[in-house]
Parts: C-alpha cells; sequence; structure tokens
C-alpha cells in the first residue's frame, strides 16, 4: 500500500482540509512587530528631523542607526523562495511612498516656481539618481541609494533564505570597507574624487552599519539557543563595534560636527552601535515571553500606551524620513511659516508626523496588504494545483504546499 508521500490517486493533486486550516493563519496573519525597534526608528527619525533644523548636531547619526535596523530586519527568516520574490517585495516596501513623497516634493516646488529639468525628475522616479549622474530632488534621498545597494548584495547572495547565514554576507561586508579604508589611509584612493571612485566609496563605508544590523539579527534568533555559537555572533558584533569608530579616521561618519565636536565623532558612532545591541540583547532575552511588546516596560497615560504610540510613529518614519527635510522647508516658506522657538518646531513635527502618518495608513498599510494576499493566493494556488504524483508532507502543513511545484 502506497504511503501518503507516494501516492498517485486522484485525490493527491487536491490538498487537505487540515492543509487549507493551517495555512490560513500562517499566511493571513499580520506581521509581528517588535515593539522596540519601532520605538528606535521613532527616535532615529526625531535626531534626523533636529539635526535638519539645527538643534541637535549629532542627528545625522540616526541615518546609520537607519541602516543598522535595514540590516537586522533583512537578517531576519523570510519566505522568500527566490532572488526575485525578495526584490519584489523590496520593490512593493520603497517605491510606492517613495513616489508619493516625490510627487509631493515636486509639487511644492512647482508652487514656490523652482523649475526642474525633465532628466533630473526621470531620474528621481527611479531612484537610481546617483547612478544616472543627475541631483537628488531632495537631499535625503542619497541613503536610499545605500538601501538598494545592500539589497542587491542580499539578492545577490541569497542571504534572505533562510539556510543561508546571513552572517557571511555581515562578514564580507565589513572586509570590504576595510580594505577601501586602507586603500583610503594609503593614499592611493582620494575621498574627494569624483565618477566612479566617488560613488564606490558612497557606497562601501555604510557597509559595517549593515554588517552590523545583520549581526544583531543573527544574535537575536539564536541568543541562548548555541551558547557557543552565541558567544561568536557577540565576538563579530564586538568587533563592528570597535571597527566603525576606528574608521570614522578615514571616513567622515560626521561631516557635519562643529570643530569642537569633531573629536567625539568616534565615540558618538560607537555609541549608536553599542545602544542598538543592548536593545537587541534586551530583545532577544525577553521575545519569547512578551508577544508583540519586546523588551519594552509599559507606560500608559489615561488608558492610551505612550510608547505603543511612539512605536506607531516609528512604524511610519519611512514617509516622515522622505518629507521632513525640503518639502517641509518649501511648504513652510510658500505659507509664510517661520520657526519661531520650539514651540514652532513641535508644530511643524506634529504637522510632518500627522501627514506621515496618513501615508502609512492609506498607502503602506494598503498595499502591504494586497501583496499579502497576493502572495497568500499564489501559495494556495500552488497547493490546490499540485501534480498528481506530486510529494505531500503528512502533516498537510502550509511548508509541505510551498515546496510544491
Amino acid at each position: 500500500m502506497p504511503t501518503q508521500s507516494t501516492a498517485t490517486s486522484e485525490h493527491d493533486s487536491v490538498p487537505t482540509d487540515k492543509c487549507i486550516s493551517n495555512a490560513l493563519p500562517i499566511a493571513l496573519h499580520r506581521r509581528t512587530r517588535i515593539l522596540s525597534l519601532d520605538i528606535a526608528r521613532a527616535c532615529a527619525a526625531l535626531a534626523v528631523f533636529l539635526f535638519h533644523y539645527g538643534i541637535f548636531p549629532f542627528g545625522h547619526l540616526g541615518v546609520e542607526l537607519f541602516f543598522l535596523l535595514s540590516g537586522f530586519v533583512l537578517a531576519l527568516p523570510s519566505r522568500h523562495r527566490n532572488a526575485l520574490a525578495f526584490f519584489r517585495a523590496r520593490c512593493v516596501r520603497l517605491y510606492p511612498t517613495y513616489w508619493v513623497a516625490l510627487s509631493l516634493t515636486l509639487l511644492t516646488l512647482l508652487w514656490s516656481g523652482e523649475k526642474l529639468s525633465l532628466p533630473t525628475v526621470a531620474a528621481n522616479v527611479t531612484m537610481l539618481t546617483a547612478f544616472l549622474g543627475q541631483p537628488y530632488v531632495d537631499g535625503v534621498y542619497w541613503s536610499l541609494t545605500e538601501e538598494i545597494i545592500f539589497y542587491v548584495l542580499v539578492g545577490a547572495t541569497g542571504s534572505y533564505h533562510p539556510q543561508r547565514n546571513p552572517l557571511v554576507l555581515a562578514i564580507l561586508m565589513a572586509l570590504a570597507c576595510c580594505f577601501h579604508a586602507t586603500l583610503v589611509g594609503s593614499g592611493v584612493i582620494a575621498l574627494a574624487e569624483n565618477g566612479a571612485i566617488s560613488k564606490a566609496t558612497m557606497a562601501v563605508k555604510f557597509f559595517p552599519f549593515f554588517s552590523g544590523g545583520i549581526a544583531a539579527a543573527t544574535l537575536f534568533r539564536r541568543f541562548g539557543k548555541n551558547e557557543v555559537f552565541s558567544m561568536h555572533i557577540i565576538a563579530v558584533a564586538f568587533l563592528l563595534c570597535v571597527l566603525a569608530p576606528f574608521l570614522t579616521i578615514f571616513y567622515d561618519y560626521s561631516l557635519h560636527l562643529p570643530d569642537f565636536l569633531s573629536p567625539y565623532k568616534g565615540a558618538a558612532v560607537g555609541g549608536v552601535f553599542g545602544i542598538f545591541y543592548l536593545l537587541i540583547v534586551g530583545a532577544s532575552c525577553e521575545h519569547r515571553c512578551a508577544g508583540n511588546c519586546i523588551g519594552v516596560p509599559a507606560m500608559v497615560v489615561p488608558g492610551i500606551s505612550l510608547l505603543r504610540a511612539v512605536a506607531f510613529f516609528g512604524a511610519s518614519t519611512y514617509p516622515f524620513y522622505l518629507l521632513h527635510e525640503r518639502f517641509t522647508k518649501t511648504v513652510s516658506a510658500c505659507i509664510g511659516f517661520r520657526i519661531c522657538g520650539s514651540w514652532g518646531l513641535l508644530m511643524l513635527f506634529c504637522a510632518v508626523a500627522a501627514l506621515s502618518m496618513l501615508i502609512h495608513i492609506g498607502i503602506e498599510k494598503r498595499i502591504s496588504t494586497r501583496f499579502r494576499r497576493m502572495q497568500v493566493s499564489d501559495t494556495f494556488g500552488r497547493c490546490l494545483f499540485q501534480e498528481p504524483g506530486a510529494a505531500t508532507a503528512a502533516d498537510g502543513s502550509i511548508e509541505a504546499c510551498t515546496r510544491s511545484p
């Protein structure tokens, strides 16, 4: 009598009720968010906002914190079956919100009377502005180029796959940065050079931050499961914490700091790493018993969790980051709004934050939901249309369905 995995009857082409019932909660559930990381995003966005409005000179390091968070998120296990699925998910995450923010910025620039060339606008639409030799419509878009380069490396190496160890990519990126820094320190190449060398420098100099995020994700996934392996990850994370401040000798991570603060730039970069790793260690110690609220105590203000409100803003920091600089300053100039003291700055921050949350709810979440439903349809399509004789796991789990042709 043939076993279930080798049976070739007509019933093999139809998924069992158990398969569907197991697949639904896995495929349809909302992604669990780590509250601590959303709060870190909120803090990073606030720091960058205060930096661009001349309040907090170290605030530009919030961008480096975003790079750490990107490395962390992309190193977590995913269900992407191949590089195409990975890049499609990244494009769905980045482009719709970016196009909305870019459109709003272009409209405000037209309102102010500023003219932009068609090649500049077209290059910015693609998000490949730096590679096309055109200026950014908004200076903050430069960090998106770094993100795209990182995504290409993750996709090309297959580090998104749960069976691959992303720590290998983290070590290779850190070594590449060290090699480039050696060339800079020895005078072989100059940071001020234009063209391909300048673009390569811009890309490589931020590799340690993405690598640090990958190491943190590996620590988060495996901390406590294997003590020897955990110690190896901690060693790699420690080396990255030391490496990044050391590289400030060669790279201008703190280019915008005033002279009297320049001696502290290495400590500032190391502090970003240190705080991030403390956050991850705390989250990894408590995530098994804390549910959605990981490593964060409760702070309730008249029935509303203050930290959850901050975390909700943290979830909408992508549109906030895209809109907080040129768009906001242009609108303020057009309507004659002057930032007078801390109250004026607070009003401006609240206005941009409110607009960002609306975009997050109306654009990001809706598109994300539709994309997940498309993934569900694809999953059940592959379940329902298995060829007769296809192998099926005995438990009828969703993983068995997704492994089918």
